[in-house]
């Protein structure tokens, strides 16, 4: 055999020689970058992280994208709705609950107080970028901030506003129509809120709500 032959011989059989090891690596590279790309989510304590703002605990496992309350409708709506109607009615029928001196300053304190309670819940949830739209996953409950009082504080801004703006309007329709507001909220939203999230983050939110009630 000449020189030539064998030294491409030598060649191709290093070649076939090294070529399975490096696919070898390569495959198992590849398989523990899947593995650790779709590995299921571990529970997280963000107050046990060094980044985390203080003030605020959340503690949950994060949800999936697919995972949500499967509320009846949107809070706001269920709120506007019987709103629009009390006033259509108060139109054809008013009838007053307080005097006009007292309605004026009665309502616009309680829409006040209404829309602080509700801003200040939205900012502690979205500095922990978990939507405040119970339509949207969950992904940490915070029981921080105006959380420590009530478990919803969003839904008592709402319910405040609400009282507001039928004491501004100086109308008994509004108030009427309340509890119908209040039944379709515990029903539609609130209990599926509340066992979704049993769902999603298990004894930690169930310890949560033994602390902390519902409403106040």
């Amino acid at each position: 055999m000449r020189p030539c032959d064998k030294s491409c011989t030598l060649h191709l059989w290093f070649r076939l020689k090294t070529k399975p090891s490096l696919q070898d690596h390569f495959l198992r590279n590849r398989s523990r970058s899947r593995r650790f790309a779709f590995s299921p989510s571990r529970s997280v304590r963000l107050n046990e992280m060094s980044n985390a703002p203080p003030g605020l605990r959340v503690t949950g496992t994060p949800a999936t994208s697919e995972s949500t309350a499967g509320v009846l409708a949107p809070p706001p709506l269920i709120y506007l709705i019987p709103l629009i109607v009390a006033f259509l009615v108060r139109h054809w029928h008013p009838v007053t609950i307080v005097g006009h001196r007292v309605a004026a300053p009665l309502g616009i304190s309680c829409l006040v107080l209404g829309l602080a309670i509700h801003l200040s819940a939205v900012r502690a949830l979205r500095r922990f970028k978990t939507s405040p739209k119970p339509w949207r996953p969950t992904t940490f409950v915070v029981t921080e901030g105006p959380y420590r009082f009530t478990r919803n504080p969003i839904y008592i801004g709402f319910s405040l506003a609400y009282i507001g703006v039928g004491f501004w309007a100086n109308s008994l329709w509004p108030f009427l129509f309340l509890p119908f507001v209040f039944l379709v909220m515990q029903v539609g939203v609130i209990n599926r809120e509340e066992a979704y999230l049993e769902r999603m983050f298990g004894d930690e939110y169930r310890e949560y709500k033994r602390h902390v009630r519902r409403w106040l």
